[in-house]
């Protein structure tokens, strides 16, 4: 597939070693007038990835199609392009408008909506296996993890902390995954990996 959007959130570089195999992988978040989607780069193209910053316009060549548990990514690799800022190119301001509402007034359907409140609880965070590959969920099978991409991995782990909200007129449950939850508690990724293996140490 070929396509072009502006460059939304970037989610960053890392590098992986997986049953013998080692490279690299970056994702960012890729939109256009008719919405969003993630983009999944591999190999030589993840460097080029992991420096985007968000508001540049990248056009993808030759890129392919996945499914990710019911979502939808743009893949890129070794035979892919990634042209950053490309002539003739022009995509416009596609932040979303965002609301602000109270907890109480939250709906299922609600998109682009912000809350303010106070973090009244904090839990410890729970750890779980994921293909250090694409960062799937792997899932032990037999004796193994098992990746649906990637077969049998040694997984990596992922974790995610909840929190407590109240605004004054409810409380709410907030999952921070990974990055959120990093930010959240200030608590880098090597230092949560040592709370996998000492939770006291939260």
């Amino acid at each position: 597939v070929e396509t072009a959007g502006k460059v939304l959130e970037n989610y960053g570089l890392r590098e992986f070693n997986s049953a013998g195999r080692e490279g690299k992988v970056a994702s960012f978040l890729l939109g256009d007038e008719s919405g969003t989607i993630r983009v999944v780069s591999w190999g030589a193209t993840a460097d080029i990835a992991g420096q985007l910053n968000p508001g540049s316009i990248v056009k993808i060549v030759s890129g392919y199609v996945r499914d990710n548990r019911g979502s939808i990514e743009v893949h890129v690799n070794e035979k892919s392009k990634l042209i950053v800022n490309p002539e003739g190119v022009a995509i416009g301001d596609l932040r979303p408008e965002v609301t602000r509402k109270s907890i109480k007034d939250l709906k299922d359907a609600d998109r682009n909506v912000e809350i303010f409140g106070t973090i009244v609880q904090v839990f410890e965070p729970k750890f779980f296996e994921v293909c250090p590959e694409c960062g799937s969920r792997s899932r032990l099978e037999g004796s193994e993890y098992r990746c649906k991409s990637h077969g049998a991995v040694v997984p990596a782990y992922s974790y995610v902390t909840t929190i407590v909200l109240d605004d004054g007129t409810e409380t709410m449950r907030i999952a921070c995954f990974r990055k959120e939850a990093e930010s959240l508690l200030g608590i880098s990724q090597t230092e949560f990996q040592q709370i996998r293996k000492d939770p006291g140490a939260f």
